[in-house]
């Protein structure tokens, strides 16, 4: 009785105590059928009632609600932690499939190689420019011997310099000339100085073409080509003296008043050089820019004609080849030399993908921990629901409470730490690959050195085989354009 009683005011104080938070916070339950129960109300008039029976194993109607709506909870829970877990996984492997190993780094080395064989097989222009270069040898070598020359060629690097001079004297002297024209032009200046411009044009014009020509073609050995070279450079100096001297006069004559052809002629062939001062000035500036141009003529080549052209023509074909070489060298080795480049680019791409399962092995241990958050708030939660109508229940009942009522969910975990374990041992295992890969390139970036040799050498090999198909051949000259190949990319090197 004793018991009774106390377990009675404990009860009531019980329910004393709950009913001030229950006032406070209400909560209700639906039931399978749709209507929502206030859990507090119900507890107590179920506990008036003695309900649940003493001899009950099972939670009633609210009581299992209350339990299956926090199972349905922690249900859900489960399937989204698991479709996310899912989405690490799959996001994992499709990741992981874009991982490098040493076979990738081994395979850039070998498509290096393989690019240098296909470069080397495709090229066909060494025969044929080595052909060339031992024909223009041989044209030069027989054009030396043919005209008796035991000297190098003389000629400017830039044709186009020479002929600009050309353009100065012209320039400089009509500006001279100017002056001496101006009195007896109605334009004054402007017209004198187009006037000394007309003049200069003709002046340069024919000394250039009597040194390019006249004088060049007096120098060569045979007699046919000397004589109308000398013949040509005597005529033209003949033209320099009389269009000068001619000038001359009508600039005299103009002064006085009006020129008739009949004057200038007649004064002319009586009295050449009955000049005044500014009219002899003017035929001295005349014959000195003439002369100056001749010998620009005569310096734009060689001074024997055919020389410099032959000469050039060797030139240029062994420039062809050594450039053409000196490119075919550079694209085999670049590609050699760029080894480490791109054998360090597929370990960062490797390290960005590492960081990539990093954060969805992160993701993944999130979900995970979110869950077991959860679950614990809703074990926690529907434990506090069922404690709560169970007390008050309790406390106004006066048959003992049924066995159950000391029974709560657990909620055990149904989802696994192990498919977030398995994650964090895979991420572990590529980062330790990565260090293999890691080192791998650095092994392979050291000993580039050697490839970049074996790679000039067999260079030079393919160099030497597709000189010796190149015909026909000068066996004077047999690699010369090697040779000095060689010395260059030594000088380089």
């Amino acid at each position: 009785m004793n018991r009774r009683q106390n377990r009675t005011s404990n009860g009531q104080s019980r329910a004393n105590g709950h009913s001030h938070m229950s006032d406070s916070m209400q909560q209700f339950v639906s039931l399978e059928g749709g209507e929502r129960i206030e859990l507090t109300q119900h507890a107590r008039a179920a506990g008036r009632e003695n309900l649940p029976a003493p001899w009950a194993t099972e939670p009633n109607e609210v009581e299992a609600a209350i339990w299956r709506e926090h199972e349905g909870r922690h249900t859900e829970l489960v399937e989204q932690t698991r479709n996310e877990l899912r989405e690490c996984a799959a996001a994992f492997e499709a990741s992981s499939n874009q991982l490098a190993s040493t076979t990738d780094l081994g395979t850039a080395v070998g498509d290096a190689a393989a690019d240098l064989e296909r470069e080397l097989a495709a090229d066909r222009s060494i025969p044929a420019l080595v052909a060339n270069r031992d024909l223009s040898r041989r044209d030069l070598r027989m054009f030396v011997r043919e005209h008796h020359l035991n000297r190098e060629p003389r000629y400017p690097e830039s044709p186009w310099l020479t002929v600009g001079i050309a353009a100065l004297l012209v320039v400089a002297e009509s500006w001279a000339n100017s002056g001496f024209f101006a009195g007896s032009s109605f334009l004054g200046i402007l017209g004198g100085f187009l006037q000394a411009v007309a003049i200069s044009v003709v002046n340069v014009i024919s000394g250039f073409a009597a040194g390019f020509f006249g004088l060049r073609w007096f120098h060569h050995r045979r007699l046919v080509p000397r004589t109308a070279g000398g013949t040509g450079l005597a005529l033209l100096a003949v033209f320099a003296l009389s269009f000068n001297a001619a000038v001359s006069h009508y600039r005299d004559l103009a002064n006085i008043g009006s020129v008739t052809g009949t004057e200038l002629v007649s004064g002319l062939l009586r009295h050449p050089l009955d000049l005044t001062l500014p009219s002899l000035a003017l035929f001295a500036t005349g014959l000195l820019a003439w002369g100056l141009a001749l010998w620009k003529g005569f310096r734009l080549d060689d001074a024997y004609p055919g020389y410099g052209d032959i000469h050039r023509r060797f030139r240029l074909s062994e420039k062809a080849l050594v450039t053409t070489l000196d490119a075919l060298r550079a694209r085999i080795l670049d590609r050699i030399v760029r080894i480490p480049q791109g054998c360090w680019a597929i370990v960062k791409r490797d390290g960005e993908v590492l960081g990539e399962l990093d954060e969805i092995v992160l993701r993944a241990h999130r979900a995970f921990e979110m869950y077991e958050t959860t679950r614990e708030h809703l074990k926690d939660r529907c434990e506090l629901f069922l404690r709560r109508y169970r007390d008050e229940n309790r406390a106004v009942r006066t048959a003992p409470e049924p066995p159950h009522f000391s029974v709560y969910p657990e909620f055990s975990p149904r989802v696994q730490a192990r498919e977030v374990a398995y994650l964090q041992d895979r991420a572990r295992v590529a980062r330790e690959e990565h260090g293999a890969l890691q080192a791998t390139a650095q092994r392979i970036h050291f000993t580039n050195a050697g490839r970049i040799r074996e790679a000039a050498l067999r260079f030079d090999q393919h160099v030497l085989e597709q000189m010796g198909r190149a015909e026909p051949r000068d066996p004077d000259a047999s690699g010369a354009a090697f040779n000095q190949f060689l010395g260059n990319r030594g000088r380089d090197d």
